[in-house]
């Protein structure tokens, strides 16, 4: 008897407490869920809130890859990122393309993202020591347009893998792939400098497509609540799967996630060591800083003990 009455007042409870959401959800009138919070959501898009950070700090250090001897100021970082999306864009490329990023930590894996970004298209984080079968999944699955690598690394021939998956790519031309493995695929982009058959470099693009005029409108193009990037997650014990974010709930995330660590009181210099392929690497570390204006810095393109220590001390 007892065990009835709890089972019928457990329901009852339950009941009681959808019934409340769902109240709350209907007089809100939207989609999104409102509750009493010290500031409200911003409603923006990558792009946007990235070209009001760097025109409050343009002078100021945004990325500092030690690895790469190179540092990007606010304003260097944004016209970059505006001088690629424009490039990709005059290039083939429509809003809503899929764009992956198959590359190590790097100045160029930043870049790449927020051109993505600013010009409406949707970056794929893929992990850089996927193999030709993963690669190929993950091609397939998100239906990639256009693929950037970068130089080869210790242990990681990005060219060689390529190689194995695409045997069109030797005798293409820049931006023609036509691949029977992956037939969404049109273009291999290396943020690196060496040059390699079938495949285009960033400095090219941007060197031949100089005007980012353009990118005002591109950028327009793009809502909040639109797809900014997708996450291939998991694949431990099975294929990767495709988490799809949006650019409203990465903006908040990575913003609230900054306040919480104080990263709006001053200005910081962040350390990140965390793969940028990764949530915590992108939206987190990546990402909430840059949302605050503070300086991130690149120690190593894949985690390194030394190179973390060195760059925390020499960074402070």
């Amino acid at each position: 008897m007892l065990s009835k009455y709890a089972a019928s007042l457990s329901k009852r409870l339950i009941n009681s407490v959808n019934l409340r959401f769902t109240s709350q959800l209907q007089t809100d009138g939207g989609s999104y869920l409102h509750n009493p919070g010290s500031e409200p959501l911003t409603i923006a898009t990558l792009g946007d809130v990235i070209a009001e950070t760097a025109n409050k700090y343009p002078d100021r250090i945004a990325i500092r890859s030690i690895h790469e001897d190179l540092s990007m100021t606010y304003e260097e970082l944004l016209n970059k990122a505006d001088s690629i999306g424009c490039a990709l864009r005059a290039n083939g490329f429509e809003k809503g393309d899929r764009i992956g990023i198959w590359l190590h930590n790097s100045s160029g894996w930043v870049t790449s993202v927020l051109a993505a970004a600013r010009a409406g298209l949707i970056a794929v984080f893929i992990n850089p020591t996927f193999e030709k079968d993963e690669l190929q999944f993950c091609i397939n699955k998100t239906q990639i347009k256009g693929l950037v690598i970068g130089d080869n690394i210790k242990n990681i021939d990005y060219y060689g893998v390529l190689n194995k998956m695409l045997p069109e790519l030797q005798s293409s031309k820049e931006g023609l792939l036509r691949s029977e493995n992956c037939p969404s695929l049109r273009s291999i982009i290396t943020a690196g400098k060496k040059k390699l058959n079938g495949v285009t470099t960033l400095d090219s693009l941007i060197y031949n497509n100089k005007n980012n005029s353009e990118i005002t409108k591109y950028s327009n193009q793009v809502k909040p609540e639109d797809s900014l990037y997708i996450l291939m997650t998991s694949g431990t014990t099975g294929t990767p799967k495709g988490a799809l974010h949006s650019h409203i709930a990465v903006l908040n995330n990575s913003y609230l996630f900054g306040k919480r660590l104080g990263l709006q009181e001053q200005h910081q210099v962040v350390c990140l060591q965390s793969p940028l392929f990764h949530a915590l690497g992108s939206l987190l570390t990546l990402l909430g800083p840059l949302r605050h204006g503070s300086t991130v810095v690149l120690p190593s393109p894949m985690y390194s003990t030394t190179a973390s220590l060195n760059a925390l001390c020499a960074e402070k």
